[in-house]
């Protein structure tokens, strides 16, 4: 990356700092000034997000890159340390409750990393992987397999005991693989569920044959999603199929008319949550079976989803390198942040809202943050990197305490918004005054 200008040096506002006496102008010549974003390289596109069962680190990892970042939602900034064992993309993560996560990959590898130090240790290697699930107790791990020998390429799910550093059941899938390829598993503490190749089956933890078929359809299973009553299955048909665990059908959701890509299940079973190759992220309730929200948040693809904060907070990754923060309650976008190629860049944009029609942003390179003046036929004034006018409006906008209070509530979010505004009326009649020559002040 290229180095940061002399610009880049301008300090980022606490809650959006007070103006500067030496640069900023009237806070009202604000009014006029918009901002946008200057991305000159290609992102890199989002494969899953995960989030730490204590909500404090955010998991990235990537489809054109075997890069995971990881990033300290307590700071809003990367953790120091490159976790880059493994020599092909890494497909999901599992994360326990001891700032460790588990990975499952393209290159057969299963690894075990600490957040804290950035070591990686390797458990066992096998077939090709997508999926990757830890048990609650953090005595199993449980992953998803592409087996891809001539004899017998049928897909299969794997128990490794973590303690005893064995496998100790294997799940063969019936069927012949379909394309394109797809398989899921998890546990819930009393059984095993895969799914892929258009079937969804339930078996018992150290049994080869599964107790119970779901479905047999034409469609692949992309991902399931288990909780205390339900268990669902993410189709690349574009349907949410959800059955009672007990074998029962419950209903059908459709995501879309393409490949559902995720699927996640409140704890409290208030609501479910799919998304889709078309942007889409889309929510039910399970009580009424009525459609809670549709929003297309991504211009493309959404890999992943995750639920967090109590499942008050749904995090979604996308091929167009975007993450969003979003209340998993409404569909309105908190936050959304940008994964640029190298380590430890953040930029990470808040929408306009009532206390902001601006909206807000945090970046650590602000060379991309473009201010400029736009009239009413749309012509465009951009300022120069070095101008008063830019200086001021990053100064007054670059508000990374702002947003970190957004991300961890609400409420001190708004109480942090009214003491900003309260303190702009404040300053607001005192630029207008008119003040000597000596004061060295400009209205």
């Amino acid at each position: 990356m290229n180095e940061k200008s002399e610009n880049s040096k301008v300090p980022v506002s606490n809650y959006g700092s007070l103006p500067l006496l030496k640069t900023d102008r009237n806070p009202a010549d604000f009014s006029r000034l918009k901002h946008s974003y200057n991305i000159d390289h290609r992102l890199l596109t989002v494969r899953s997000v995960t989030v730490t069962s204590d909500d404090r680190y955010l998991i990235i990892t990537f489809g054109n890159s075997p890069k995971i970042k990881v990033v300290d939602l307590q700071k809003l900034e990367y953790v120091p340390h490159k976790f880059d064992a493994h020599m092909d993309t890494v497909r999901l993560v599992s994360s326990g409750n001891d700032n460790t996560f588990y990975t499952a990959s393209w290159d057969g590898q299963f690894m075990h990393f600490n957040i804290l130090t950035g070591e990686g240790k390797l458990l066992f290697c096998s077939n090709r992987s997508p999926s990757v699930f830890l048990d609650a107790k953090q005595k199993y791990l449980f992953v998803a397999e592409y087996p891809d020998l001539e004899i017998d390429d049928r897909n299969l799910g794997r128990c490794w005991d973590l303690q005893n550093k064995r496998t100790i059941a294997i799940y063969k899938h019936k069927k012949d693989r379909i394309a394109p390829e797809s398989i899921d598993i998890a546990w819930d503490q009393n059984h095993v569920f895969t799914g892929g190749d258009g079937v969804l089956y339930k078996w018992n933890l150290t049994e080869s044959e599964p107790v119970h078929t779901y479905f047999n359809c034409s469609s692949g299973i992309r991902k399931i999603a288990v909780s205390n009553t339900y268990v669902a299955a993410a189709s690349n048909d574009g349907l949410i199929r959800v059955y009672y665990k007990n074998h029962a059908f419950f209903k059908n959701f459709r995501v879309s008319d393409t490949d559902v890509k995720d699927v996640k299940i409140a704890k409290d079973e208030s609501f479910i949550v799919g998304c889709s190759d078309n942007g889409t992220v889309k929510s039910w309730s399970l009580i009424t079976g009525e459609e809670l929200y549709c929003k297309r948040v991504h211009k493309s693809v959404i890999w992943s989803i995750f639920l967090f904060k109590n499942d008050t907070m749904l995090v979604t990754g996308g091929t167009d390198g975007r993450i969003n923060f979003m209340d998993a309650g409404t569909g309105r976008i908190i936050c959304r942040m940008l994964n640029f190629p190298w380590d430890n860049e953040m930029l990470i944009a808040m929408p306009p809202d009532k206390y902001f029609p601006k909206g807000l942003f945090y970046s650590t390179n602000i060379d991309r943050i473009v201010v400029f003046e736009e009239d009413d036929k749309g012509n465009r004034k951009i300022f120069p990197k070095n101008s008063r006018e830019r200086i001021a409006y990053i100064n007054k906008f670059n508000c990374k305490n702002l947003i970190l209070s957004r991300l961890k509530s609400e409420k001190n979010f708004t109480l942090l918004s009214e003491m900003h505004l309260k303190n702009q009326k404040k300053i607001t009649p005192f630029f207008e005054r008119k003040f000597p020559k000596f004061f060295g002040i400009k209205a």
